[in-house]
C-alpha cells in the first residue's frame, strides 16, 4: 500500500471525451464540494460529500485530486451568492 502521494496524469479535452463517449465516465449522480485540503507535500485536494450517503468508513466525505476532478467533473453548480459582483453584472444575475 501506497503511504505518499502518487503522481496524478494531468488529462487532456481529447481524454475526457473519450472517456465520456465510451462511458468511462457518467453522469450518473452528484457530489458537493466543500473545501480544499492540502496533503503531507502540499498538494491541494478537493473535500467531497458524495451522495451515496454517509455508510462509509469516512461518512462519505473523501478527497479527489485536481487532475481526478478535471477528468471526471461534467458540470458544476454554483449558488449565485458565490458569483463575483462583476460577473454578476455581465450576466445580469440579480
Amino acid at each position: 500500500m501506497n503511504t505518499k502521494p502518487q503522481p496524478q496524469k494531468w488529462c487532456t479535452q481529447e481524454e475526457r471525451q473519450l472517456a465520456y463517449d465510451n462511458y468511462e465516465t457518467t453522469d450518473d449522480h452528484g457530489m458537493q464540494i466543500f473545501g480544499i485540503a492540502k496533503d503531507q507535500e502540499g498538494n491541494e485536494y478537493y473535500m467531497v460529500k458524495n451522495s451515496w450517503g454517509t455508510n462509509s468508513k469516512y461518512k462519505g466525505i473523501w478527497y479527489a485530486s485536481k487532475a481526478f476532478a478535471r477528468y471526471k467533473t461534467m458540470n458544476i453548480v454554483v449558488h449565485k451568492d458565490a458569483i463575483p459582483k462583476s460577473i454578476k453584472a455581465k450576466l445580469g444575475i440579480k
